[in-house]
């Protein structure tokens, strides 16, 4: 690609000189045909010209024949190398043979052009095409690492939602956990205290209740065997005991509060027991969603990693494809500046250059002595006179 650039600028630094070389060269030939139009120039020449007898033998001169035939191409097309053959051919001086070379020479440099025309046509079709190709390649590439660039930034902002969404349930989490593990502590201190008060109590109802049996029942062996006398609903005989007629209702009154006691106890120790049973499970739910979390948090910000990685790997092929695509662009534009010319006149220059070599060769075969409609015309002659 390299080469191919320079050798497009060489060729056009080398098609510039040549222009500039061929403007030139037009300006000499309009200077000198200037100078042979004036009217100095006009006067000399009648002195010079032949009389109008002589210019009927002219009209059978080959080098007037030959003169017209290149006149027909150069009023047509411009070219200085043409200009020269016929400013030659126009010297009266010296046979024909150097003008019949410089003919030669035109007709070897214009089939030259041809081939190298086509050539160069053929080069700058192809490679104009390919470079063409080129471009819209690197422009698909270029819009196809925006887009990934464009996905792995919604992925790192997706990513990074999220995760800041994990970690703010992360701390709603353990802040509840706290909050629920400071309500269970206080709640089981409750319990405790309540325990030890109803546990006081009930001490205290037994001793009671044991100082009442004492009295009305003195035969009875233990404070143990009184309290589970106490709890049944009636003693199982009053027997003779009338020491007072309300000490039944006293000792189950005490009975009563007992059972209420001993009950709210039991209801106190099951509640308890539920609490802490939930609150373990809390504990071990908020532990399993932690640690998932976590996981998740983990696995995310692995995602965010590898998206902004493939982010500026993505970014690095951009620049290098913009710099290629900057590249390939001004090779083309440099291929264009070689190509369009030949490539928008390469018919006319075909055209011209065909009539060209064609009135160089029949000039030159009526230098050499070939015109073949004058040697038709004679054998015509020499047929009829027989």
């Amino acid at each position: 690609s390299i080469e191919l650039d320079q050798s497009c600028k060489s060729k056009a630094k080398d098609y510039e000189e040549v222009k500039q070389m061929r403007a030139q060269e037009l300006v000499a030939i309009a200077d000198t045909i200037k100078m042979l139009n004036s009217d100095e120039a006009l006067e000399l020449f009648k002195k010079t010209l032949p009389s109008a007898g002589e210019a009927l033998v002219q009209m059978n001169d080959p080098r007037r024949r030959a003169l017209a035939m290149l006149h027909t191409v150069t009023r047509k097309h411009q070219n200085t190398k043409m200009d020269l053959v016929v400013m030659a051919l126009q010297g009266k001086k010296g046979g024909f043979e150097k003008v019949m070379k410089m003919i030669d020479n035109m007709v070897a440099e214009l089939k030259k052009e041809a081939t190298d025309d086509e050539a160069k046509k053929a080069f700058c079709s192809s490679e104009i095409d390919k470079t063409e190709d080129k471009v819209k390649d690197h422009k698909r590439t270029i819009q196809s690492l925006e887009a990934r660039e464009d996905s792995a930034q919604d992925v790192m902002a997706k990513m990074e939602a999220e995760i800041k969404e994990l970690k703010a349930g992360i701390a709603d989490l353990d802040k509840s956990t706290k909050e629920a593990t400071e309500q269970r502590k206080a709640q089981h201190e409750d319990y405790t205290a309540s325990a030890a008060n109803d546990n006081a109590a009930l001490d205290l109802l037994n001793m009671a209740k044991a100082r009442l049996q004492k009295f009305y029942n003195p035969e009875m062996p233990s404070l143990v065997q009184m309290s589970k006398a106490a709890v049944k609903d009636e003693p199982e005989t009053p027997g003779d005991f009338k020491k007072s007629e309300k000490s039944s209702g006293v000792v189950a009154m005490m009975d009563l509060l007992i059972q209420d006691l001993t009950k709210e106890m039991q209801e106190n120790e099951f509640q308890e027991k539920d609490a802490q049973k939930d609150y373990e499970k809390l504990m071990a739910d908020a532990a399993r969603k932690r640690s998932t979390d976590s996981k998740a948090i983990t696995a995310k910000e692995a995602a965010a990693a590898d998206a902004q990685a493939d982010f500026e790997e993505a970014k690095g092929e951009h620049k290098d494809e913009r710099g290629a695509l900057l590249d390939t662009s001004k090779y083309e534009s440099n291929l264009h500046t070689s190509c369009d010319w030949l490539l928008e006149n390469f018919d006319d220059r075909k055209k011209a250059r065909d009539e060209e070599v064609d009135s160089l060769k029949k000039a030159k075969s009526v230098l050499a002595g070939a015109d073949f409609s004058l040697m038709q015309q004679q054998k015509s002659g020499a047929f009829l006179r027989k």
